[in-house]
């Protein structure tokens, strides 16, 4: 094979492995019919069905492992250029975590030992499943276990829902803007998003937020990535307002957890 200079890259792809031809790895080899002789599908998968393509797969790997940390940098460059802050602990939840909740005394812990539990695991990578939803009322302490436990799994994007579909939905203005940003939130390390759905909503969500939100969900699902999600919906909410295919989707990626007990903001306001 023939030295190349190494070009910027699309995705985490090197654009160097992209371009090579199918006789410099795959000599006197037959076009495949399943990827056109390419090695690769449109959404940057390789193809298994011939040797081109699983070359290409080996040779991304060595190159992605070689160059893990410059790979993981460009990264979240790109996610920031794109999102702008997106790994920002928010200061309301700053300094807080599980041992925060049991200081404030055996009230504020009741319902809570089992999600503590499950984010802890997660935390570690040793949950049941790649995600983890917590759901509960406003109040019982979500949002602060999401906001404790992502930053412990790496860098990423972490926003609200509310954020994250604002972000996404003002860039259709912008040309290629909003098919990168999904990209983008498919593709990343860890996703964290807050406060998914709305419990005041008496109807389905649009068309436009339930697809930006299946697609990112499928992909994460179908590759195992890391996912943490919270939200004031049920299991029947969530159904209500997104529809059986994500709320499908979500039961496959993520443990379900409930955070019950005591309002906490309540409760701190109390003890003041």
């Amino acid at each position: 094979m023939t030295d190349r200079k190494i070009l910027p890259f699309r995705a985490d792809m090197p654009q160097h492995i992209s371009n090579i031809k199918v006789a410099e790895i795959a000599p006197n080899i037959e076009k495949c019919p399943k990827c056109g002789g390419t090695g690769e599908f449109r959404d940057g998968t390789f193809c298994d069905a011939c040797e081109y393509g699983r070359n290409k797969a080996r040779m991304r790997a060595r190159w992605l492992e070689k160059n893990k940390a410059d790979v993981e940098a460009a990264r979240q460059r790109r996610m920031e250029k794109l999102y702008g802050p997106c790994m920002e602990v928010p200061k309301r939840y700053q300094g807080l975590t599980p041992q925060t909740l049991e200081a404030l005394g055996p009230r504020a812990m009741e319902g809570k030992r089992e999600a503590i539990e499950a984010a802890t695991r997660w935390a570690k990578g040793e949950g049941e499943k790649p995600g983890l939803l917590l759901y509960g009322k406003p109040g019982a302490g979500k949002s602060v276990l999401g906001w404790w436990a992502v930053p412990q799994r790496g860098r990423g994007l972490w926003l609200t829902w509310p954020e994250l579909t604002r972000k996404i939905q003002s860039s259709y203005s912008r040309d290629g803007d909003s098919e990168a940003m999904i990209e983008a939130a498919k593709n990343v390390p860890v996703l964290f998003t807050d406060d998914l759905g709305d419990p005041d909503r008496r109807r389905m969500e649009s068309d436009d937020k339930r697809d930006i939100l299946f697609q990112i969900l499928d992909y994460r699902l179908r590759n195992c990535a890391p996912t943490f999600i919270t939200t004031n919906l049920d299991g029947t909410g969530i159904r209500k307002q997104f529809g059986k295919r994500i709320a499908d989707r979500l039961v496959e990626l993520c443990e379900w957890c409930e955070v019950g007990g005591a309002d906490l903001r309540t409760l701190r306001r109390a003890l003041k």
